[in-house]
């Protein structure tokens, strides 16, 4: 019963973390068309958008941070091959284990640095110096749902007892 739980609660996240990789893509798609707008409106107007940079470096963050998670998942992380080549048997999985244990510690700590700097943005009602103004608790909000995404992620490998230890 309970393992079966467990293994609900994995693929629910693991479900999440592929809705925030869709998310990302979309943000791909959203930056090209937002930089051919940009090309048309200075090539065609002779004007900028005066936003597209702006806005499609919140779409680059939305692809790092909603992105993380379903990469992880799927091995698609950038990681030191040379280093786990040389360590062979238990001693690999140790090491894995060590290499998750640190990341969620660290990206625990770091979701909740990024809900400080949230809050801070939102109750004070900090915005973007560009043209748009965009609220800056906009951006950050993605940035935190990211990393809760990746801290779920790494709980899940350890919800699966270690079988799929990236």
């Amino acid at each position: 019963m309970m393992h079966e739980v467990v293994e609900r609660l994995a693929r629910l996240i693991d479900r999440l973390s592929t809705i925030g990789g869709w998310i990302a893509s979309g943000a791909v798609a959203a930056i090209v068309v937002l930089v051919a707008i940009e090309i048309l409106a200075r090539s065609v107007l002779g004007r900028s958008t005066q936003i597209s940079d702006e806005f499609c470096g919140y779409l680059n963050v939305t692809v790092l941070f909603l992105g993380m998670a379903m990469s992880l998942r799927d091995g698609a992380n950038v990681r030191v091959e040379v280093f786990y080549e040389r360590i062979k048997g238990p001693a690999a999985l140790f090491v894995r284990w060590l290499i998750v244990l640190a990341s969620l510690a660290y990206t625990m700590i770091a979701t909740a640095v990024l809900i400080r700097y949230l809050t801070y943005s939102y109750s004070r009602g900090l915005v973007s110096t560009t043209i748009s103004q965009t609220p800056l608790w906009l951006p950050q909000m993605i940035m935190v749902a990211g990393s809760m995404l990746l801290v779920l992620q790494l709980a899940a490998f350890l919800l699966r007892g270690g079988k799929t230890v990236p």
